[in-house]
């Protein structure tokens, strides 16, 4: 079969909607001479008669109202294609948030993102919740989740993430004469804070068996049974377990998600992405819970 011409679904759209060469020709800019003549030539690729050419009206035959929908899709289509590069892409959108909970909360984020707005740049940054704050007020984020207990600001509040402390079913035993082994972050974050600040309180004897700054690589020595540790319950995954110390679950407190937001931020943007973040983090589970 011969190629069909894009501008042939054009003109065949235009005669079926205007119901005359003449009206068509004028709407696709052409001649009406040439109108019939592409209409004649879809026909004959198509092996087809696809417009009734009697007196009045041009009406599509039965064939024509079959492939006018597919006609009409195609030529959007085409449209689409043609306008990919020809809309200005918006600018980036620059986005941060503290590490332990970018891989629980982007997968989603991204996703759900992508499909409402295909066309922007998405700019995602993990980092202190105190450095993020003073990017906001610079102007090099426009948006970013931070733990509220570790900035010095204030930001519209997001969702709370209680902390628990934690073991893998693969715990080392563990001798009640020597001192526990912890895992805590490298730097003085509010989790490592909580957690020696509660086995000091009630003078529990520990060892730091292991640090990181990274909360995948601290998930990593916990999961492999070499230390316990203070995670927020949202980050957790399905082969961690609740650790209980001296018998008991201890109340620990929670995290304070909140919002920061600069003043140049792209308002239907940054409104989009908090819906999407206060839900995220609203249904945010442990998993296997």
């Amino acid at each position: 079969m011969a190629r069909i011409r894009a501008d042939w679904l054009d003109t065949f759209i235009a005669a079926v909607d205007t119901g005359s060469f003449t009206a068509a020709a004028q709407r696709v800019h052409r001649s009406q001479s040439a109108v019939s003549l592409q209409i004649g030539q879809l026909e004959q690729v198509l092996g087809r008669r696809l417009l009734d050419r009697g007196p009045g009206r041009l009406r599509p035959t039965v064939d024509g109202e079959r492939l006018l929908p597919h006609v009409r899709r195609a030529s959007e289509a085409i449209e689409t294609v043609s306008n990919v590069f020809s809309a200005p892409r918006p600018g980036p959108v620059r986005v941060g948030m503290p590490e332990e909970y970018a891989d629980g909360i982007l997968p989603e984020l991204l996703a759900r993102f992508g499909r409402t707005h295909p066309n922007a740049l998405l700019e995602v940054d993990c980092a202190p919740s105190s450095s993020l704050e003073a990017r906001v007020k610079d102007g090099s984020l426009d948006l970013a989740v931070a733990l509220d207990e570790e900035i010095a600001g204030t930001g519209q509040l997001l969702a709370e993430d209680p902390t628990c402390w934690v073991a893998s079913v693969n715990l080392h035993h563990h001798d009640r004469h020597e001192p526990l082994p912890v895992a805590v972050f490298d730097s003085e974050c509010s989790w490592r804070r909580w957690a020696l600040d509660a086995l000091d309180d009630a003078r529990i004897p520990y060892r730091i068996a292991y640090t990181s700054g990274n909360v995948s690589a601290l998930r990593a020595a916990i999961r492999a049974g070499m230390a316990i540790g203070l995670l927020g319950a949202s980050t957790l995954t399905d082969d961690l377990q609740p650790y209980r110390l001296n018998g008991r679950v201890w109340s620990m407190p929670a995290s304070r998600l909140v919002l920061l937001e600069s003043s140049g931020a792209d308002q239907a943007v940054v409104s989009t992405l908090t819906a999407l973040l206060r839900e995220g983090l609203t249904h945010r589970r442990p998993q296997g819970a």
